[in-house]
């Protein structure tokens, strides 16, 4: 995150406070996305645009699958 001071980054209730909010779990995101799309789905001026530019909301997000790849390993001179 840009923008905070040096006093801002050693204060630890700060920054812990911080990391809560911007480092959630999947879960978490998903449903706060949920939610985003329904308030959105439900504003009369944000359907009026989305009908006359022919845009489809859906109510949930789309499942993607994908696939984890593990690092692979750095070797250097003699194999260390």
């Amino acid at each position: 995150m840009t923008g905070l001071t040096d006093d801002h980054r050693k204060d630890f209730t700060l920054m812990r406070n911080m990391g809560t909010i911007l480092h959630k779990g999947a879960e978490e995101r998903k449903k706060e996305m949920e939610i985003l799309m329904t308030e959105i789905q439900g504003q009369t001026k944000i359907k009026e645009l989305c009908d006359k530019w022919k845009i489809n909301i859906g109510h949930e997000p789309v499942k993607i699958e994908g696939q984890r790849i593990n690092g692979g390993s750095i070797q250097m001179g003699k194999n260390n």
